[in-house]
């Protein structure tokens, strides 16, 4: 952690397994020279005390899943949401997706012979 290797949340997480099984993570990670996730590392410890070495390779390969983050530009902010609470403006745009998603769906099945 204090090289940077490991972020604050992941190195948390893996302090609560026994030390046999960090030894065995870290081992593995070295030779697979993987950068363990906090979604590999909360994996790791639902099964903290049974680990095997597959277990841990296997969670250890896994493709992480990259989350894409999407801004709205200032225009439309400053026009619908200007000084609102940033959990009410997730809200409305989750119940817009859902709404437009809807429509969008009900669009292509009256539309189909």
């Amino acid at each position: 952690m204090d090289r940077g290797a490991l972020y604050t949340k992941v190195a948390l997480q893996l302090a609560f397994l026994p030390e046999n099984e960090q030894m065995m993570v870290y081992e593995i990670m070295k030779e697979k020279k993987t950068k363990i996730t906090i979604e590999m590392v909360m994996k790791l410890r639902s099964h903290s005390g049974a680990l095997t070495e597959a277990m841990v390779k296997r969670y250890l390969s896994a493709e992480p899943v990259k989350k894409k983050c999407y801004k709205v530009p200032s225009r439309i902010v400053e026009k619908y949401f200007e000084g609102m609470d940033p959990n009410q403006v997730d809200a409305i745009v989750e119940q817009a997706l859902e709404a437009w998603f809807s429509k969008e769906a009900a669009n292509v099945r009256t539309e189909e012979p």
